[in-house]
C-alpha cells in the first residue's frame, strides 16, 4: 500500500450520532464514498455510479444511500454529465452525493491547487526553499 492518499477518519466515527442511525451496510457505502471522493478530488462529492460500481457487491445499494440522506451524512446534488451529450435539447444530469462535513476534515480542492503551486514555484528557485502556503 502506498503512502499516497488518505481520508481522515476520527476514532470515534462509529459512536456519531448520525453514524449510529445508519446500518452496517451504510456504514461502508459511506467509507468507500469518502475514498471515491479523495482518490478524485471531488470535495467530498461522489456520483451514484461510482458508488454503484464501487459497491457492486452491496445489494440494494439504493436503500443505504438514501439512509446517508436521510440521518444527513450526504445531501443529494445533481451534476451535468459531461461524458454524453444533451438529447432534445436537455442536458443530462448524474445523480451524486455531497458529503457534507468534507470541509470541515479536508482541505478543499482550490486549496490543494493553489498549495500544489506555491510548491512548484518553491521549487523552481532552486534548493529547498521555506514551504509557501497558500494564501
Amino acid at each position: 500500500m502506498s503512502a499516497g492518499l488518505y481520508v481522515p477518519l476520527q476514532a470515534n466515527f462509529f459512536g456519531d450520532d448520525k453514524v449510529v442511525l445508519c446500518s452496517p451496510l451504510a456504514k461502508l457505502v459511506y467509507l468507500q464514498g469518502l475514498c471515491i471522493a479523495k482518490l478524485m478530488g471531488t470535495d467530498g462529492i461522489v456520483t451514484r455510479a461510482q458508488l454503484k460500481r464501487e459497491c457492486d457487491r452491496v445489494q440494494h445499494i439504493d436503500r443505504h444511500i438514501a439512509e446517508l440522506v436521510s440521518v444527513g451524512l450526504w445531501t443529494e446534488v445533481s451534476l451535468p454529465d459531461v461524458n454524453t451529450a444533451s438529447i432534445h435539447g436537455q442536458e443530462r444530469v448524474n445523480t451524486a452525493y455531497a458529503t457534507n462535513a468534507w470541509l470541515k476534515h479536508n482541505k478543499s480542492r482550490e486549496w490543494i491547487e493553489a498549495y500544489r503551486t506555491a510548491r512548484a514555484e518553491d521549487g523552481k528557485r532552486g534548493g529547498r526553499p521555506p514551504k509557501s502556503s497558500p494564501a
